[in-house]
């Protein structure tokens, strides 16, 4: 059996060596800018059927 192809061949590949990420910041906006966003987010998940 080839070692080259099959559905795991992608796995064997060279890849990067492993690295942590870090988040550094988190961002939220002005409370009535949330609220504004939420419900623009509500209204386009609203089914219309």
């Amino acid at each position: 059996a080839s070692l080259r192809g099959g559905p795991h061949a992608r796995w064997r590949r060279p890849r990067a060596p492993p690295h942590g990420l870090t988040l550094e910041e988190v961002v939220y906006p002005d409370d009535d800018d949330l609220a504004a966003r939420a419900e623009r987010a509500r209204a386009t998940r609203r089914l219309t059927c």
